[in-house]
């Protein structure tokens, strides 16, 4: 706790609050001494690290070492405890630390989170403060069937990646702030076949095309569009892309298919921030779309929440 503002104050009360041994003098108390951590303040401001000290200039003060850290611009894959731990002040136990992020965090791994709290020693306390963007990595959408072939995982678009996970127990105030996990990947189309007849005298000929690729999901680090089934007689067209925003449009079918066909064998959207990506029209094959990125993994650690403002995506 805090020593008062006001009132009487000795040097039994700073020993309580700083600790310390018998006989008290008042030489013991210098801010990143032995007893004070480095950038303690009172009321009256910053405890001396030498010279004069009196009495007086501990009131308002408390044996705890404030840590602030600002990102403004654009971080690729953030840990705060990375961050806080090369603070020369940073002393394990009685450290908070407020992270603002008012630009924005992003990962280009759909396995590591854009922001991770770290593991910090019992007794510290973290704050996430964010009025800007904390995203996951979009996935990738699946690639079209080549024709003829069977249905195989790249044809399924990846999932969408993380956007925070949590090592340690925070608070979190997310007022005016998005927290988003990565789009899924679209699915990819369908090879198709089909036959023509080029004229009464003449036999029948096969005619196959590729299916075309899932488009990509969303995210800063967006998600690629699908490759082309390559095909036999007509390959397909490759996915889009992913936006910041939005999920890119899976690649429509060859212009050869015939019309019915078309259908199976076009690629599907990715999704969104913190969406699903589609799958595609059923046929043999077809891909699968790829999960939603998760928002937030708190891996079982307490968060306790100021505000929640915008969240996209799933939390555990």
């Amino acid at each position: 706790m805090a020593i008062p503002s006001s009132g009487p104050l000795s040097l039994d009360d700073i020993q309580t609050e700083f600790g310390g041994t018998n006989p008290i003098d008042l030489s013991e108390y210098y801010a990143g001494g032995g007893n004070v951590p480095p950038g303690t303040t009172g009321d009256s401001g910053p405890i001396p690290t030498s010279g004069e000290i009196a009495v007086g200039e501990f009131y308002g003060s408390t044996n705890r070492v404030p840590i602030v850290i600002n990102n403004t611009g654009t971080a690729l894959r953030v840990t705060i405890y990375t961050l806080a731990s090369a603070d020369p002040t940073y002393s394990a136990g009685i450290t908070d630390v407020v992270y603002n992020n008012s630009g924005t965090l992003y990962s280009d791994s759909r396995t590591v989170a854009s922001l991770r709290t770290g593991a910090f020693a019992s007794g510290d306390t973290v704050k996430i403060v964010n009025t800007g963007l904390i995203i996951g990595k979009g996935g990738d959408g699946g690639a079209g069937n080549p024709s003829p072939a069977a249905r195989d995982s790249s044809m399924n678009g990846e999932a969408g990646g993380r956007a925070l996970a949590l090592q340690f127990p925070v608070t979190i105030d997310n007022t005016g702030g998005t927290i988003a996990g990565g789009g899924g990947g679209g699915g990819g189309g369908s090879s198709v076949g089909w036959t023509v007849q080029p004229g009464p005298k003449n036999p029948p000929q096969p005619r196959n095309a590729g299916g075309s690729g899932g488009g990509g999901g969303a995210g800063t680090n967006v998600g690629l569009g699908g490759a082309a089934g390559s095909g036999g007689t007509y390959p397909g067209n490759a996915g889009s892309n992913g936006t910041p925003t939005a999920g890119g449009a899976g690649g429509a079918a060859n212009i050869n298919i015939p019309g019915p066909l078309q259908p199976v064998a076009e690629g599907a959207d990715g999704g969104g921030r913190g969406q699903a990506g589609q799958t595609a029209n059923p046929g043999t094959p077809f891909g699968d779309g790829g999960a939603a990125g998760q928002a937030i993994i708190s891996n079982g650690n307490t968060i306790t929440w100021i505000d929640m403002g915008t969240i996209n995506g799933p939390t555990t």
